[in-house]
């Protein structure tokens, strides 16, 4: 009778027992990194007291129904201690009711398995794969949880422990504080005996100028630093943990904070030294306070960084440089100062299934030969560019989320850039894409159509989705009202405003970004009738696409320039106003070249123009005055007409000349000037014809020679050409003269050429 008890009390125990050992180390494996430590608790507490209380339920005559809740209790009791440290008290008590649910279903499973011989195979089955996972994860617990070979306790001197210790030895710290500088340059393992799931159990503060932790050896070792905090001590300013020679080190689940420079770098007199060839793992850690940057990665260093955050530094996240490489994988880097990781030279770095995020500046920061690939991941809100690449960098993106990010979503300033990538979703940035980057690696809104007449808002709201909707060459109308999401255009179209004063792109208050961005594969653009006011990030509209044309458009209230023209970009100015900017009114740069007719340039805080490298410009029937700054401002090896235009009432010069630019003065009136109408520096080459030169505060035309620029440098030395004439240049003695004078050198020798002055 006794033996029929037991039994009726255990059978259905023991079947359930099986499925829910078996299920739940799928669950550990599949959920929990510390499955083996969580298995090993469920086998040994969690079925060793249900066992027990089923047993003694049987005896005394229960049926099975009534010990499930004591089965419930006892297997969510070590799943309970396990999840208490990592969660709050109201979620271990979700998971149990959840867990307890569960054990109902998988016991009614178990009945049916057991009551119907034809199921029993499966039974068996399960029996089997329970010993496979318990023999399996026996050999992996025991593994990465070696035998303490030496305790220490708080206290004691850690240095003195690894001094006698063998290679492979296994160090184990007591919970407590260690104020001690450490250096490892054998085999070992350096764990803490504190919570698996925080480091707050064990903390390594530091001595004061002094590494914390230190490995290296001129010969391979490897080192695994696990479960233990490493703090810098206050008013210390050397490195947090040093790592060089030929060391593979491991640090699983240890916070570095408070750094000095960098909380891991690649220098000795940084956070933790990663250098020449040296492997560094970090796992389930956590990189934080370090005033200049949380990693520094150089040489031929390789780091991966798995389940780690890197976060709340002074400086960029991760900075990454010579030929070093580094993996990201669930990892996250958020809250930085700066970018949140810094490429260069010939740098690689590999960004997977991450979170880049919320930091100061760029989400990825990449210039010369640098190399990243990024997949799966999320750049957002961070206060500049989502991904900005320069100089011959090299990015894959793919199936990534790019959003809310300050500037631009992605930018790749030079030609020579090499980005290629598909299905990034893009929203919410300044602009999505600019300059060099292909259209292609952004996932459009919605799909392109066939339309080519769409109405904004009649049609659709958002400008950038009528964008992506309308059929190349075709129109998007808008009526009249403001807009403030930055816009990326890629195609031939036209955007046509009801008018500047009516149709208007402001920047939106919290982001100030630049509001239209004409990437260089776009070509037959056109934005007529739209007022364009409040950006603040690299040009209101930044183009870098040929044949575009802006008419009847005003650009005003700007704090970066109100258009920049850059790349090989080819654009047209028409009946347009270009006034009260906080910066620079036009920048053409590169190899652009700009025709503005018949507009205004007025009343901006530095110059109206700045025209540089081998840009060429024509400005016929323009006004260019009231700027603060120089009227235009001319370098490099820039070519400039002007014709019929008028320049005055500018805080400097009217007309500043430098380089080796080439200009072509025509018909135009250059008066009122704060200083000089023209000044011409290095080898600058002017032809003024038949233009009137008047009243300016400086000289009607003055070069960069002795006794004439007051500001005049030996390297400023005007060695160019003046070519001309019929020209109206009075001094300060005639009607209207220039008043130090009409020439500088005076007039007539070198370099004013006979006939440069019209006959009375």
């Amino acid at each position: 009778m006794w033996r029929t008890r037991i039994w009726r009390g255990a059978k259905y125990y023991i079947a359930y027992l099986v499925i829910a050992g078996f299920l739940s180390g799928l669950f550990g494996m599949f959920f929990f990194s510390e499955l083996w430590e969580m298995l090993w608790r469920f086998l040994f507490l969690g079925l060793g007291i249900p066992l027990a209380l089923g047993v003694l339920w049987g005896i005394l005559g229960f049926a099975p129904d009534v010990f499930m809740g004591a089965v419930g209790l006892g297997t969510a009791a070590p799943i309970a201690a396990s999840l208490i440290n990592v969660i709050p008290l109201w979620g271990v008590v979700l998971i149990i009711i959840v867990y307890w649910v569960i054990l109902v279903i998988m016991r009614q499973i178990a009945r049916i398995l057991w009551n119907h011989k034809s199921l029993r195979g499966i039974f068996w089955t399960l029996i089997a794969l329970d010993l496979i996972l318990l023999v399996s994860q026996s050999v992996i617990y025991t593994q990465e949880f070696p035998r303490c070979t030496i305790h220490v306790q708080a206290g004691e001197s850690i240095q003195e422990a690894i001094d006698r210790a063998p290679e492979g030895a296994v160090i184990c710290l007591a919970a407590g504080m260690y104020e001690e500088s450490v250096v490892i340059q054998k085999r070992l393992t350096l764990r803490g005996e504190g919570s698996k799931y925080y480091s707050e159990g064990v903390e390594i503060i530091g001595v004061p100028d002094k590494p914390i932790i230190q490995v290296g050896s001129d010969y391979e070792i490897e080192v695994r630093i696990q479960d233990v905090g490493v703090k810098r001590n206050r008013g210390s300013a050397g490195p947090l943990i040093q790592i060089k020679g030929m060391a593979e080190v491991l640090l699983y689940n240890v916070q570095i904070s408070n750094g000095g420079k960098y909380g891991v770098t690649a220098k000795q007199e940084y956070g933790l030294a990663v250098q020449d060839s040296t492997k560094v793992t970090l796992i389930k850690c956590a990189i934080s306070g370090s005033w200049a940057g949380g990693l520094y990665v150089e040489d031929r260093a390789r780091v991966t960084l798995q389940d780690s955050t890197v976060s709340n530094n002074g400086g960029s996240g991760l900075r990454v440089v010579d030929a070093a490489y580094i993996t990201l994988t669930n990892s996250e880097v958020t809250k930085n100062d700066g970018s949140g990781l810094y490429v260069e030279n010939w740098a690689q770095v590999i960004l997977q299934d991450s979170i880049v995020s919320n930091n100061g500046g760029d989400g990825l920061r990449m210039g010369d030969s640098g190399q990243a690939t990024l997949t799966n991941s999320k750049i957002a809100a961070n206060g500049g560019n989502g991904l900005y690449l320069e100089d011959s960098s090299r990015a894959t993106v793919e199936d990534n989320h790019v959003l809310n990010n300050g500037k631009f979503g992605i930018v790749a300033w030079d030609k020579e850039v090499h980005l290629c990538g598909a299905n990034n979703e893009m929203y919410g940035n300044g602009v999505d894409l600019a300059a060099f980057v292909p259209a292609s690696v952004r996932k459009p809104l919605v799909s392109q159509g066939e339309k080519n007449d769409i109405y904004v808002p009649k049609d659709i709201a958002n400008l950038q989705e009528a964008i992506d909707m309308v059929a190349p060459g075709g129109t998007i109308s808008v009526a009249p009202g403001m807009f403030t999401d930055g816009i990326t255009i890629w195609k031939s179209l036209t955007i046509r405003g009801a008018g500047p004063e009516e149709t208007q792109l402001i920047a939106a208050s919290s982001k100030r970004q630049t509001l239209i961005s004409v990437l260089a594969e776009a070509k037959g653009v056109k934005l007529v009738g739209l007022g364009i006011s409040e950006a603040s990030q690299e040009g209101a509209v930044l183009i870098y696409g040929e044949e575009v044309m802006i008419q009847n458009c005003s650009l005003s209230y700007n704090e970066a320039p109100a258009l920049y023209i850059r790349g090989s970009a080819q654009v047209t100015v028409l009946d347009s106003s270009v006034s009260d900017n906080f910066a620079e009114s036009i920048v053409v740069e590169g190899s652009a070249e700009l025709d503005i007719q018949n507009s205004t340039i007025s009343d901006n805080e530095l110059c109206g123009f700045y025209i540089s490298d081998s840009a060429h410009a024509n400005l016929q029937d323009c006004t260019v005055s009231g700027n603060k700054s120089t009227g235009l401002d001319i370098g490099g090896s820039a070519q400039v007409s002007i014709n019929k235009c008028t320049i005055s009432r500018n805080r400097e010069d009217g007309l500043s000349l430098r380089g080796l630019t080439q200009v072509s003065i025509s018909s135009s009136l250059i008066s009122d000037n704060g200083e000089h109408g023209i000044s011409l520096q290095n080898g600058a080459d002017a032809q003024i014809r038949g233009s009137r030169i008047l009243r300016n505060t400086g000289y009607g035309v003055g070069v960069y020679l002795p006794d004439c620029i007051e500001h005049y440098y030996s390297g400023d030395k005007f060695t160019g050409r003046i070519t001309g004439s019929g020209n109206v240049i009075p001094g300060p003695d005639e009607p209207d003269g220039n008043q130090r004078g009409a020439f500088c050198p005076s007039y007539p020798r070198e370099p004013w050429p006979e006939g440069f002055l019209a006959k009375p």
